[in-house]
């Protein structure tokens, strides 16, 4: 079936953060926005002393009966430490590692594919499944691009990447 794929956002990190509360903001995100939640991998390895992890997220939420909207997330980390720094007297467990986070979207037509189930139907809605590129299907590439950039602003305020200050005031 058809699917209109988005650009990916990347970002990479070098340092020390907090994994659970990036978890946490990412699952967050996906709940404020009505998706539904899949962790879909998760690799742990030790390469030559070195601690390397790769996850694999998905978010997924049903605009329409023929339309999906669905997020990916891949995490990589490599040199992957566990440390203990002491937060206002209290020992915080935290993660100092390089990281790289890559957010992709795609909408999905026809994602229970009807149109293979019930062919002698399929000139009745065809133009519900596969509407020209108007302003339907505008709407939803457009609402899943703009949740994309909110995703990749969350994450880069929480990595501290992001200016103070925007450039209009």
């Amino acid at each position: 079936m058809p699917k209109e794929e988005l650009p990916t956002f990347t970002i990479r990190y070098n340092g020390i953060f907090d994994f659970d509360r990036l978890y946490a903001l990412v699952v967050d995100w996906a709940k404020t926005h009505n998706y539904l939640w899949l962790e879909k991998k998760h690799v742990h390895k030790v390469i030559r002393g070195s601690v390397e992890q790769e996850l694999s997220w998905q978010a997924t939420r049903e605009a329409t009966e023929y339309i999906r909207l669905v997020v990916d997330i891949g995490i990589r980390m490599w040199d992957l430490q566990e440390v203990e720094i002491d937060v206002a007297g209290k020992k915080r467990p935290l993660s100092n590692a390089r990281i790289e986070i890559k957010i992709s979207g795609k909408v999905d037509y026809d994602w229970q594919g009807f149109a293979e189930k019930n062919p002698k139907k399929i000139m009745k809605w065809l133009g519900k499944i596969y509407p020209p590129k108007t302003e339907v299907t505008d709407e939803y590439f457009f609402q899943l691009y703009s949740q994309l950039i909110n995703l990749h602003s969350l994450t880069k305020r929480y990595f501290d990447m992001q200016s103070k200050k925007n450039p209009f005031g």
